[in-house]
Order: structure tokens, then sequence, then C-alpha cells
């Protein structure tokens, strides 16, 4: 059974809600808080699994991975983690290409352009630099991610190159085509206080892992 309770976080423990559910999995026991504001009062809200016979589970805990949080322009942002990993993980083997400047990219799925406009070339290919529309994601070395227009429900629309955020080095947006689904890790050395889609980028983390994929482009 899945017993829960609800206690006023200032203090005195009132009972104000006891129920019993049906919980599925009673091999574990999982120990929870989360808090809800009601009328102006946060409350503390406990959540313990048991077993069928009413008494609690013992053994090994078990705890299921959540979209990592994050916030811009005061939403929070769920973004699905990935697994974690190291700055040697992305090899010539695995499919990856490292440039002079140290930054790696691999191409997920090839564009073929914008037919209805007749753009076919790379955005680096325009002068001055167009517009661009992207969906992005992007993860620390833990695996938690930080920033994403998906979480966001909508693309990020911006000039590159104007800015020299760390989309805009070789090998990055600047080097794709329409269409086009490309992953690069961005080392230390290169995310260092600079911006990433119009956010500091996280610092003192070996690597960044960001994907990106071109949806449009609009010559300047």
């Amino acid at each position: 059974m899945h017993l829960f309770a609800v206690y006023p976080a200032s203090g005195r423990p009132i009972k104000l809600l006891l129920r019993l559910l049906l919980f599925c999995d009673l091999r574990t026991i999982r120990f929870e808080t989360s808090f809800l504001q009601l009328d102006g009062c946060i409350f503390i809200l406990y959540f313990v699994v048991c077993s069928s016979d009413g008494s609690a589970l013992v053994g090994t805990s078990s705890v299921t991975e959540r979209p990592a949080k994050a916030v811009r322009n005061g939403a929070v942002l769920e973004i699905d983690p990935v697994e974690p990993f190291e700055l040697e993980d992305f090899t010539t083997e695995a499919g990856w290409e490292e440039l002079d400047s140290g930054l790696l990219y691999k191409v997920v799925k090839k564009g073929e352009g914008d037919r209805d406009k007749g753009i076919f070339d790379k955005v680096d290919h325009f002068q001055p630099f167009p517009f661009v529309t992207v969906q992005y994601t992007a993860w620390t070395p833990d695996g938690r991610g930080f920033a994403s227009s998906y979480a966001q429900r909508r693309p990020w629309t911006y000039q590159v190159g104007v800015r020299q955020e760390v989309q805009d080095e070789d090998g990055a947006v600047m080097s794709m085509v329409v269409g086009e689904r490309r992953q690069f890790v961005v080392p230390f050395e290169i995310a260092f206080k600079r911006k990433l889609f119009g956010e500091l980028a996280p610092q003192n983390q070996e690597a960044l892992l960001i994907e990106v994929e071109l949806l449009g482009l609009q010559p300047y």
C-alpha cells in the first residue's frame, strides 16, 4: 500500500490528510518528501511504501531517475537525462570528429536544406550572418540537462555569429545545413565564461554535450 500524510512545514505535526492507495510494486521501499502550498501555507508531504500486511518493507532502496530541472525566465524546465559521460568517451571510433579548437561533433541526421527557399548551403556560407531557428538540448557530464528549447516548448531563433556564443564555434551550428541534427561536445576551455543559446554555460565542467537540430535559416 502507498501511505502518505501531510504536515505543516511550520513545525506542529497536525495531520491534515491520511489516505491509502494501491501501489503496484511492493518489493521496494521509498521515503520521499515534497512541498505543497495551500492558502499561503506551506506543507510537507511524507511518502512511505508499506507491504500488504501494513508493515514497512525492509530492503534495498530503489530510486527512479527523474528529469533534471532548470530555470529560465522564471519557468521550471524538465529535461530528460542522458548517460553520464567523460570527454574521453567521444572518440573517432565512435564517429566523432575533433577540430583544432578542441570541439568535437557528430552528425546524427544529415540535412537536405530548405527546398522551398532554395537554401542548401551551410550557415557560415551566408554573409552577413543569417538568422536561424533551432531546437536544442544540453547536458553536463553527470547526465543532467541544463538547457532545452523542447522544455520551453518553443524553438530558439537568433542571428548566428553576432554574440560569439558557444554554438557559434566552428563544428557547431555554423557548420550545419537546414534539416540536420548534430551533437557537439564543448570542452571547458571553450565554454569558460561564455553563453550558450542566450544563457551562461555551466562552469567548472569538464565538457558539455549539446544536441541541435537546424529547423530553418533566413538570410539577413
